[in-house]
């Protein structure tokens, strides 16, 4: 009933409300379609990450293999592999966040609101 009420009253009132529940709706799906596209990318990246780590593999563990036999210890060999993998995962997730908050920043200034305090809710 109060929707009936909000439509039958004529002037900048009842504008000012259709604009804002317009925007409220149009930024809501602007939301979700660039978290589910953004989201889309990411296993897309994490999968591309992945098969790449296992088709390097085999050459992998023939470059270890040598640095064993040159005298390099277990230990050393694994600090090794887990920089590379750090280097591999980590550093391609840190510049995706930075993008996406840099992208969140620029979504709220562009329909002015705070994005950070639902996006921490959640």
């Amino acid at each position: 009933m109060p929707a009936l009420l909000v439509d039958r009253q004529i002037g900048p009132v009842t504008a000012s409300v259709r604009t804002l529940e317009e925007g409220k709706q149009m930024l809501s799906f602007s939301l979700f379609l660039t978290s589910f596209v953004g989201l889309l990318f990411f296993l897309a990246t994490g999968n591309m990450l992945y098969f790449t780590l296992f088709t390097q593999l085999a050459e992998d563990r023939r470059q270890f293999q040598a640095l064993h036999k040159l005298g390099l210890g277990q230990h050393q060999v694994r600090r090794i592999v887990s920089v590379q993998a750090a280097v591999l995962f980590f550093i391609p997730f840190v510049v995706g966040l930075a993008h996406a908050a840099d992208i969140v920043r620029m979504f709220a200034a562009a329909f002015r609101v705070s994005l950070w305090e639902p996006m921490t809710l959640v």
